[in-house]
């Protein structure tokens, strides 16, 4: 069994500082309102009075208690709640029409922290501005006004020497910090859990907690610190103290003043989405803005979960594709409808646009396929298979358009993409000498045995804005389509023709092979905007079997290749992470590529190989040049990163990434159970929104899934079925640029900016370039420093954005981009914030807690403000109300009489003639 996540472990060092760290998770819809940063809620009356905090992750609450967090997950009730399970609670709503609701039932378990400090206190950190009223009716109602969401939520003094914090992650993830100072016991960390059934560590170190809604699974604590030399690992193991209570324990030698990171790579969710007996098939993914994850496959089930409502829920007969589209994380399906005749389709490819309409592309033999009336091509032509191209409504109940795409012979669509004018591109290959292509195209004729075809349609669905042929003698596949900035058309695939058209330069003019052997090569091609010409063209293997499946395209147009290869030299560069002669080569490897069109230059080519056979599907890259792929593997030996699960048996999806120049595996790690795992086609895999969305066909019945999911048992034994889920991606970034981070600068109204300088690369100084946007917007370069000399070892770089104080109430991203003299360049992780929408340049309320005096200062921009005051207590009752004036000073200064107050929690609100307004809690002893 491979890991699963419903908490996740990391064990961080920092500055003499020992940190453990922990993450899961969060749906995009409790972040939005929020500038997409998890917020710590906390209970002046709202909640249940033993909560001190509370947050929201997808269908779980998270609600801090003084001694730890508790969990509760829901979902529908479909069968009976255990009578095993006093914890698993059953309940029912009824409407206000009197109509009965879907019964739910709850699981509900705790971390306790045991034998914590006597000066422990729970404390909310960094306030978002604003604050939120909670009024409730009836006579036992309760008012909570003036509550504040926090950014970050501290145990401070959990044990002696040790603090506790919880924040939220850029990527919609909530971790925990556990921080050592000086003189800190590790051992002293007690994590005690109630409502589970068991948890046990296993051989690998992995800590298995056991629920009766199955296990979470967390990888062995794996950690390592960065060094002048690269990664030093430094081993961290769980420790069992009994049965429900664990700790942590370091057994390995460690530097105090580097830090210490735990495998950055997390599963985020997943789960089943399959019927009850039949073999289904997933091949393509994608998300929106708002997280909801759409999937394209087959199916041979007249039972597959289709929604009521959708286009079509009954089965057409044969094999059928579906559409389905799920809410954020997994949970639930918004619709998932049929789409196919009455004998068999198969969809391969699957994007939406921007109005979150579906585009679904494949090929099949039905003759009933549905079309729509105005479709380029209404009735198939012939030949036994044809392509198909759709577009679906966002409700996935209407079809927008739909159309055969074929010729007379057999025709297959192997990927799709659309643009931002909602224009679909597929290629795939072709039979058909008279498959339909347009007047001015690179090349209108069918060159023979089978040629690829690149085809962009209209909008509509009615017309082909053009469509051309690429092929030789023999057989010509694309298997992998992408976009240019400029809507540069760029397809991979595999070749068997010896006169495939290249462009003048290119990095190999001739099909590599051997006589007796497989004669195949990869390629890949890019074509103008227009199809009109070939830009560029070459072949890429060695001299056994070589394609290329997966391919992504930088905005500056560097393409990356991912393919399968049985050839022993395939064309490695020197720095490649593994080469030709690498021990590991088995009888079939994969391959990645990064090649630059613009100077015809092979960047980077390496294996990516264990001993026995792998293969590749799906390979994206992000904004730093890291390339992401996925596939499967039989190698019990694939290279894995420190703290990756170990092989299972059989095919074992892996997803690894490279770094920017090929030569290292940033993260690799296996997911699969105990059966074959495997993706199937080029769209398998998206990167959107710094996490991975994978789809994946799998016949276990144990792959890993988390907690909460649509489907968490797999039903139709050891049968075909999709898994879907996500991957949580920390990008790893120069050492210099991971220690980038912003803070909003009260005092001076700007924000500051701080990251660490290295020694600068041999050869030259570099400069550091400091880029903000506003969220939604463009980059803008603000700044720059550069290095001081070539010898500089480390140094604390600042820089302050003063401009920043005109953009009130917006939140702007900033980044550091590094430029070496050697032309290398890297990002740091981008970080937003909030600039206060308020004029008070300064606030101060003291002392906090206050006994019989209370003083307040203030200073504005205005020496005419008018400043506002009230005093509120803990049921949100008026106490006090005071009106100030500064006269001609910007600075207020003005002592209050609380003598007369009761001890407990008090809010003051202060607000100006501008109707700027902060909220201050105040303790009264």
């Amino acid at each position: 069994m491979k890991r699963t996540v419903l908490f996740y472990l990391l064990f961080i060092i920092s500055c003499y500082n020992i940190q453990l760290s922990a993450q899961t998770s969060v749906s995009q819809d409790y972040l939005k309102s929020f500038n997409s940063q998890l917020y710590f809620e906390e209970n002046l009356g709202q909640y249940n009075d033993s909560i001190l905090f509370q947050t929201h992750m997808l269908n779980r609450q998270i609600r801090f208690l003084e001694f730890g967090p508790s969990y509760a997950e829901v979902r529908e009730l479909d069968r009976d709640p255990s009578p095993n399970n006093p914890e698993q609670r059953k309940f029912e709503n009824y409407s206000w029409l009197g109509e009965r609701e879907a019964e739910h039932e709850a699981l509900v378990w705790n971390t306790h922290f045991a034998n914590t400090s006597n000066l422990m206190r729970v404390q909310g950190e960094k306030p978002f501005p604003g604050t939120f009223n909670y009024f409730r009716g009836g006579a036992n109602g309760t008012n909570a006004t003036g509550v504040r969401r926090y950014a970050e939520l501290w145990y401070r003094n959990i044990y002696d020497q040790v603090d506790l914090r919880y924040y939220g992650t850029e990527s919609h993830a909530i971790k925990y910090d556990f921080v050592l100072k000086v003189g800190a016991d590790v051992a002293d960390i007690e994590l005690q859990f109630s409502g589970i059934e068991s948890f046990e560590i296993d051989e690998e170190g992995k800590l298995i907690v056991h629920t009766s809604w199955g296990d979470v699974i967390d990888a062995a604590p794996y950690s390592y610190q960065m060094g002048y030399e690269g990664e030093m690992p430094v081993a961290v193991v769980y420790r069992k103290i009994d049965d429900s209570r664990l700790g942590f324990e370091i057994v390995g030698d460690y530097d105090e003043n580097k830090t210490l990171v735990l495998d950055p790579l997390t599963l985020s969710w997943a789960t089943y989405f399959h019927s009850s007996s039949s073999d289904d098939y997933v091949m393509a993914v994608d998300m929106d803005a708002d997280e909801n994850v759409y999937i394209a496959g087959y199916t041979k089930s007249t039972t597959f979960p289709v929604t009521p409502g959708s286009y079509e829920n009954i089965y057409g007969g044969g094999i059928d594709c579906y559409i389905a589209k799920l809410t954020a994380g997994g949970t639930t399906p918004v619709y998932a409808t049929y789409l196919g005749g009455s004998d068999w389709e198969m969809a391969y490819g699957l994007r939406i646009n921007a109005a979150r309409e579906v585009f679904v592309a494949g090929f099949g033999a039905s003759t009933d396929f549905p079309t729509t009336a105005s479709a380029l091509q209404t009735a198939s032509e012939g030949g036994g298979v044809d392509g198909f191209i759709a577009r679906l409504s966002v409700d996935g109940d209407a079809l927008i358009y739909s159309t055969y795409m074929g010729g007379s012979d057999r025709d297959y669509i192997y990927d799709l993409e659309v643009n931002a004018g909602s224009e679909a591109y597929v290629t795939g290959y072709t039979y058909s000498s008279d498959y339909p292509t347009t007047i001015g195209s690179y090349s209108p004729s069918y060159s023979g045995n089978g040629d690829a075809m690149i085809t962009r349609l209209s909008a509509d669905g009615s017309s082909l804005v053009f469509s051309t042929l690429y092929g030789g003698i023999n057989y010509d596949i694309g298997n992998s389509i992408s976009l240019g900035a400029s809507d540069e058309v760029y397809i991979a695939g595999n070749t068997a023709s010896v006169n495939l058209p290249l462009s003048t330069l290119n990095i190999q003019d001739t099909l590599n092979y051997d006589p007796g052997l497989t004669i195949e090569d990869a390629f890949f091609a890019k074509l103008s905007e227009d199809g009109s010409s070939l830009e560029y063209a070459t072949y890429l293997g060695g001299s056994d079997s070589d394609g290329a499946y997966g391919m992504d395209v930088s905005a500056a147009g560097e393409v990356f290749i991912a393919g399968t290869t049985y050839s022993g030299n395939f064309p490695t560069s020197a720095a490649a992470l593994q080469n030709n002669s690498s021990p590991n080569l088995g009888s079939g490897d994969v391959f990645v590529a990064k090649i630059d069109v613009v100077n015809n230059e092979v960047d980077y080519a390496t294996y990516v190989a264990g001993s026995d056979i792998d293969f590749v599907k799906s390979l994206v890259i992000n904004s730093y040049g890291e390339a992401h792929i996925m596939g499967a593997t039989r190698s019990d030996n694939w290279p894995t990163t420190a703290g990756a699960a170990g092989h299972s048996d059989q095919y074992d999806l892996f997803i690894s990434v490279l770094n920017a120049d090929g030569s290292s595996l940033i993260d690799s790690d296996l997911y699969g159970g105990s059966y074959n795992d495997y993706p199937r086609a080029s769209g398998s895999m998206r990167y959107i929104n710094e996490q991975l969305i994978l789809a994946a066909t799998t016949h276990s019945p144990d792959i890993p899934l988390t907690g909460v999911t649509y489907q968490s048992n797999k039903t139709n034994g050891l049968a075909d079925s999709p898994w879907i889920g996500s991957v949580t991606i920390d990008i790893t970034l120069p050492v210099e640029l991971n220690a980038f981070d912003i803070a909003w600068n009260q005092e001076n109204e700007s924000v500051s900016m701080e990251w660490l300088a290295y020694e600068a690369e041999v050869g030259g100084i570099g400069e550091y370039v400091i880029e903000r946007r506003l969220a939604g917007q463009n980059w803008q370069v603000i700044g720059n420093r550069k290095l001081q000399s070539v010898d500089e070892i480390v140094s604390l770089y600042q820089y302050q954005d003063e401009d920043a104080i005109n953009y009130r109430g917006k939140e702007l991203v900033y980044r550091v981009k590094y430029q070496g003299a050697g032309g290398s360049v890297s990002y740091s992780l981008s970080k937003s914030l909030v600039i206060p929408d308020r004029s008070f340049k300064d606030f101060h309320l003291y002392p906090n807690p206050v006994n019989d005096i209370l003083s307040l200062e203030i200073e504005t921009e205005n020496e005419q403000a008018v400043i506002g005051l009230i005093l509120y207590d803990f049921m949100g009752r008026v106490v006090m109300m005071k009106r100030l004036s500064g006269g001609s000073s910007t600075r207020l200064k003005q002592n209050f009489d609380v003598s007369h107050l009761g001890p407990g929690i008090y809010h003051m609100q202060v607000w100006d003639d501008q109707g700027k307004q902060i909220v201050e809690n105040i303790i009264k002893n």
